[in-house]
């Protein structure tokens, strides 16, 4: 298949997140797995957030998808972990 061609958003080019599929902090970095479309499985990429400045939707998506719950499938513990994880996302994206 060919390699889509990127957009433009703002004047820059920019290739269409398409969904969000992982999160991790690395290097004290906040990093997201991505598919872009309409790419393949072997072209998704972690991506630091300040890349991802037009997916906050598809972020948000995730995060309601994913995070953990008192009551639900995670821990007291975890779940206090993934609200400190998202409010940091928030402040990161804001700096």
């Amino acid at each position: 298949m060919d390699k889509a061609a990127p957009i433009l958003i703002d004047n820059a080019e920019e290739w269409e997140a398409g969904q969000i599929l992982d999160y991790c902090r690395q290097n004290n970095r906040n990093e997201f797995r991505d598919h872009w479309k309409p790419y393949e499985r072997a072209d998704h990429s972690w991506e630091h957030i300040k890349n991802l400045d037009h997916s906050m939707e598809l972020i948000q998506q995730y995060w309601d998808g994913n995070m953990c719950t008192c009551s639900g499938n995670g821990t007291q513990e975890r779940a206090v972990q993934d609200l400190l994880c998202l409010v940091g996302l928030y402040l990161v994206y804001l700096l």
